[in-house]
């Protein structure tokens, strides 16, 4: 095909709108031709299938832009042409134009033995629109993920695919690479379908943007793409019972033992502690040092590490957010551990 161009507009790629839409809006300025159909090949794909025999691939042009899909074919004449006795096969200019509804994009297109075939992909659900401000839509994902609702398990795959979870990320730790730009573009969109964002938590927005900043590249390989796809939960162990808004008074103790650090202490107030799966916290490390501000280092911990018991903290009301931490002997591999520099401290 001379034309290839799937631009990501994300008005084309994002939507909820019927498919059967993309059909009733073809054009039939040529009393039919070429001939077409749209089958389903899987629970969010189709494709679409037009007779073109004859064409040569780079006679044919589909177009994907601002909602619609075109599909053009225009025959080079090529020197002298044979003496037809009988001319069934056509092979006049064409020009097919179908609407893509709001959810579908085009994710490919090949040429087979005379048939055009267009590959398109259903993104989203439409029971996802309007509730961007639901709490039941909102997925924090995590080895125990649990879906308010059975299409944001879709709307994840979907958007984790395309890297919409992290849209600035880089493309090699799970983000979509977009510039600044593109992202609110993209925002804009989203909140223009009143759709709830994808995925939420404490890993997008506190220790992936400090691992992209501070992190080694072995860091970033094991963690970040796992945030992005909504594998892993975060929770943040900061506060203790003598060290809340004077965090510098923190006294949770991590010592090196060999090649692990062996951790002692409690954390208080940890926001969603008991369905996290990793932990991103502040230790003392050096109990001896003369400011209180420093000794201090960061460390990021799974919580199914021996030694580490979690207990949900009960308010009036019965229910809470809220967890305290014992960390009782607990060891964990410095040689995975990530140290803010003394700057950063």
């Amino acid at each position: 095909m001379n034309a290839f161009d799937f631009s990501p507009l994300f008005r084309s790629t994002i939507g909820f709108d019927r498919l059967m839409q993309l059909a009733d809006a073809a054009t039939q300025t040529d009393g039919g031709y070429p001939p077409y159909n749209i089958e389903v090949t899987g629970d969010n794909a189709y494709r679409l299938t037009m007779a073109v025999a004859g064409f040569k691939p780079e006679e044919l042009d589909v177009i994907a832009k601002e909602g619609t899909l075109t599909v053009s074919g225009k025959a080079k004449q090529e020197g002298e042409q044979p003496r037809s006795l009988y001319r069934g096969i056509a092979r006049r200019a064409f020009e097919r134009r179908f609407q893509l509804a709001d959810h579908i994009r085009v994710g490919g297109a090949s040429l087979d033995n005379g048939l055009l075939h267009v590959d398109l992909v259903r993104e989203v659900p439409e029971a996802l629109r309007g509730k961007s401000s639901d709490p039941k839509a909102h997925v924090w994902g995590g080895r125990r993920v649990t879906f308010g609702y059975p299409e944001s398990r879709a709307w994840l795959e979907v958007a984790a695919q395309h890297g919409w979870t992290a849209p600035r990320w880089p493309r090699q730790y799970g983000g979509g690479g977009l510039s600044v730009e593109q992202a609110q573009t993209l925002e804009a969109e989203i909140a223009r379908l009143d759709l709830p964002a994808p995925l939420v938590g404490f890993g997008l927005t506190m220790i992936g943007p400090t691992l992209l900043q501070f992190g080694s590249e072995a860091l970033k390989q094991e963690h970040l793409p796992m945030i992005a796809r909504g594998q892993i939960r975060w929770c943040q162990g900061y506060s203790e019972p003598n060290a809340g808004s004077d965090l510098a008074s923190l006294q949770t103790a991590a010592r090196i033992d060999g090649d692990h650090y062996v951790i002692n202490g409690q954390k208080v107030w940890t926001s969603y502690g008991d369905l996290s799966d990793w932990m991103f916290m502040l230790v003392r490390t050096d109990p001896g040092a003369r400011k209180k501000q420093t000794g201090i280092t960061f460390l990021l911990i799974d919580m199914a590490t021996p030694g580490v018991n979690v207990r949900p903290i009960r308010l009036i009301s019965g229910a809470s957010p809220f967890c305290a931490f014992w960390m009782a002997g607990a060891t964990w591999s410095w040689l995975i551990l990530a140290r803010m520099p003394t700057a950063a401290r």
